[in-house]
């Protein structure tokens, strides 16, 4: 059965901007990924390529060159709107791949280069934050005793403890830095070369390269 990598919806629509490599797009553009986690790239949004590390053309390719052509919108998009985290971006940019029909071969190649060396940006995660508050309770310390004479001796017997500390749990949102590029360019080379020569060299192992 032949594996399922997505779908997109709609065809690219674009004119080029007077920059010269920028476009802009001219109506909705969207990829649907395996997950079916929809990627959507608005109307009017700006598009160069710059998502694939410039310096890796010579070696992977264009962005707007190649069935990767449309992958390389989403993933232009996304790294722009940084909505989800830069992990899940770069692995819907090799399932858009996939899906437009580029050989597993180039598409773990250029996954690889985009992982590695392509846009990161911070995640917001929500983490527990606990705040100290002061409860003012009212608790009464009954005297000590019936004598009429402890309160000669425990003048304060009859006392309000106004300070009693207690904690409260609430939720705040916290910016995880990402983690550093784990390789070198130089490494790429390696890399390239492993994927091209075992074709069971899966995305974990690309993620884990040193």
């Amino acid at each position: 059965m032949k594996e399922y990598f997505g779908k997109y919806h709609g065809s690219v629509q674009a004119e080029w901007m007077l920059e010269g490599r920028k476009m802009r797009l001219l109506k909705d553009f969207k990829f649907e990924d395996p997950n079916h986690m929809l990627w959507v790239s608005p109307k009017n949004s700006e598009v160069d390529g710059a998502s694939i590390p410039p310096a890796f053309w010579s070696i992977i390719g264009s962005p707007f060159s190649g069935k990767y052509r449309d992958a390389s919108v989403i993933h232009d998009v996304a790294c722009q709107q940084k909505k989800r985290t830069w992990e899940v971006v770069h692995l819907a940019f090799y399932y858009a791949m996939r899906a437009s029909g580029v050989s597993i071969i180039q598409a773990k190649i250029m996954y690889a280069a985009v992982y590695h060396f392509g846009p990161r940006w911070p995640r917001i995660e929500m983490v527990d934050s606990e705040e100290a508050i002061d409860d003012i309770k009212y608790d009464r310390i009954k005297s000590i005793g019936t004598d009429t004479s402890d309160t000669a001796y425990f003048p304060d017997a009859i006392k309000y403890d106004f300070k009693r500390k207690s904690k409260r749990t609430s939720q705040v949102s916290k910016n995880i830095p990402p983690d550093n590029y784990s390789i070198k360019k130089s490494d790429f080379e390696r890399l390239q070369k492993t994927i091209k020569e075992n074709s069971q060299f899966d995305l974990d192992q690309i993620r884990s390269f040193k």
